[in-house]
């Protein structure tokens, strides 16, 4: 279980150096594999195949990194959100544009 907990801190701290140029789906991938990882250990914990508490510094360590983590997925979040209002908007205009008009008159242009 020791080497998953260093593989936790390893792969966190590789992804919050290069957080910047992380992807949604690599980010996204990282927190569902460390979701995952943690699960574990706590269920390990729990049956007593190893104490927490002998970890305690290396997962404050771990939870030192959540904000940066949070920060890059609120980013992502608010990147998402303006597509879909950018989406949305450019719906509403091009419906003025492409509604249906049903023709009621003919004029017609003499020229004399």
């Amino acid at each position: 279980m020791e080497d998953r907990i260093k593989e936790l801190v390893s792969r966190t701290q590789g992804m919050v150096s290069n957080i910047e140029a992380a992807s949604y789906e690599q980010l996204a991938e990282f927190v569902e594999w460390r979701g995952k990882v943690i699960s574990s250990i706590i269920e390990s914990d729990q049956q007593g195949q190893i104490a927490l508490k002998n970890y305690h510094s290396t997962i404050e360590e771990i939870m030192s990194y959540d904000t940066q983590l949070l920060d890059r997925m609120n980013h992502f979040k608010l990147e998402a959100s303006d597509e879909l209002i950018k989406l949305q908007t450019s719906k509403k205009q091009r419906s003025g544009y492409d509604a249906a008009y049903s023709v009621d008159s003919v004029f017609y242009d003499e020229k004399k």
